[in-house]
């Protein structure tokens, strides 16, 4: 069983000024950690206790305990000591592995969740397209106050492997893996096993433009606001970007 931790150092000397815990009865991964402009610390992952159907498997073998029931994880802790302040754990989200604040201390998360209808909180849905049969992309919209999920937009199949807030805070954009044909809006994605760039208002999650670029397995982006810069890996093959072809 492995329980998650969080900890704030002294950058002049490394020394720890407080180290805080979520207790977890199975397994907690921390994928993504950022801070608001108080320095209160927020991390996403996953994090997983004892409570689903069936019996747990080794291997293949039952190990005398039920199955792990999972959430997607989102939690904020004081700057002074550590103090949870907020915890969301969201059922049906796969993972959560990245994150974004805005300068109004509200808080952008990116993932996956499983599903043809999740309820992301605050009577918000996610839908999937895939119908549920696969992992879907998803981005929410958290208040920075107490973690109210403000908006959802979720689409294809695959996830949300890093994001970036444009620096006067109207967009947001969502770099991942998707593997299906998905049409958002106006917008249409090939889904050849690639990955894709996905613009958001930051407002009210309205999908401004979705891209692909396979055969990226999977895209990170930042944006400097005229500019979007964008890192990936090949996955077999070449990718072609203009008139630049990367191996």
């Amino acid at each position: 069983d492995r329980n998650i931790f969080v900890s704030k150092l002294n950058t002049a000397t490394g020394a720890t000024l407080w180290a805080a815990t979520l207790a977890s009865t199975r397994r907690g991964y921390t994928y993504g950690v950022g801070s608001d402009s108080a320095g209160n610390v927020i991390l996403v992952g996953q994090i997983c206790t004892e409570g689903g159907t069936g019996p747990e498997l080794n291997r293949g073998r039952p190990t005398g305990r039920l199955a792990s029931l999972c959430y997607g994880l989102v939690a904020k802790f004081a700057s002074a000591d550590g103090a949870v302040l907020w915890e969301r754990r969201i059922t049906g989200v796969g993972n959560f592995y990245h994150l974004v604040v805005d300068a109004s201390d509200d808080v952008y998360v990116g993932g996956n969740f499983r599903g043809s209808a999740v309820d992301m909180g605050a009577g918000i849905v996610a839908t999937s397209e895939s119908g549920g049969s696969t992992q879907s992309s998803l981005v929410l919209k958290l208040s920075g106050a107490d973690g109210t999920t403000v908006w959802a937009q979720s689409f294809g199949s695959g996830y949300v492997r890093e994001m970036t807030i444009a620096p006067d805070g109207s967009s947001v954009y969502a770099g991942g893996y998707n593997s299906i044909a998905a049409t958002v809006g106006t917008n249409s994605v090939t889904g050849t096993h690639g990955g894709y760039v996905w613009k958001l208002a930051a407002s009210d999650g309205a999908p401004q433009w979705l891209i692909d670029v396979p055969p990226l397995r999977g895209v990170r982006a930042h944006s400097d606001g005229a500019t979007l810069s964008l890192m990936g890996s090949p996955f077999g093959g070449t990718v072609t970007l203009g008139d630049v072809t990367i191996r």
